[in-house]
């Protein structure tokens, strides 16, 4: 049910009108709570996309500006669905510090883990 809106996030031109209709705040109820759990991460990982695009065709300010609006519209998640953002905006660092030849992943999937930072009140923990 949310195809369309996803399409419209994506692309450059439409994804500011989008975030202005589509919210994902529980209280505007545009996002259903059953569809939370498998819409945030999609969502995470488009718009975060945008968050490190380094070029913008448009406006000198346009970047500073998206940024601003992709993060204003992070807002809208709620406290759990922090740690999916946050895995995505780790995941480049997830391999610091180990040994070479290793990687998190492989680490992890020894372990039985998802591969995801635990997040707890908006910190990452261990």
């Amino acid at each position: 049910p949310y195809k369309v809106h996803l399409e419209n996030l994506i692309d450059d031109e439409k994804y500011r009108d989008e975030l202005s209709f589509f919210s994902i705040d529980a209280e505007a109820g545009t996002v259903k709570a059953a569809h939370r759990p498998e819409l945030v991460p999609i969502l995470s990982r488009i718009l975060y996309a945008k968050v490190v695009q380094r070029k913008v065709m448009g406006a000198k300010g346009a970047l500073a500006h998206r940024r601003a609006t992709v993060l204003a519209f992070f807002a809208g998640l709620e406290d759990g669905e922090f740690a999916e953002l946050m895995s995505v905006v780790l995941r480049p660092f997830r391999s610091v510090g180990l040994p070479p030849g290793e990687n998190m992943e492989d680490d992890e999937a020894a372990r039985g883990g998802a591969g995801r930072p635990n997040v707890q009140g908006g910190v990452v923990c261990g």
